[in-house]
């Protein structure tokens, strides 16, 4: 999602290690060349036999970052919850 004036793009992805899945936020200011972190989101144990899925959703808009995206809600046998994460698009 590219936000004010279109000079900044956010990114969100999962990443998987160490038996945990993470959301992971990043951001670049120069166009896309490079990226830094700005936060892990959320981080929540998994199973290799459980499946997490690729549902995540960016958006901003009225100056603020919107980050959606499904975890298990506690451990890895629990079920899956959908969370919404903001801040302003700075």
């Amino acid at each position: 999602v590219t936000g004010q004036g279109g000079d900044r793009f956010w990114l969100t992805f999962y990443a998987r290690a160490r038996r945990r899945t993470s959301v992971m936020l990043y951001r670049s200011d120069d166009g896309g060349r490079r990226f830094r972190l700005v936060r892990a989101l959320a981080r929540r144990p998994y199973r290799l036999s459980a499946f997490v899925g690729d549902y995540t959703g960016l958006e901003v808009g009225a100056g603020r970052l919107f980050a959606a995206y499904v975890l298990p809600r506690a451990g890895p046998s629990s079920r899956n919850s959908i969370y919404v994460w903001s801040r302003p698009a700075r």
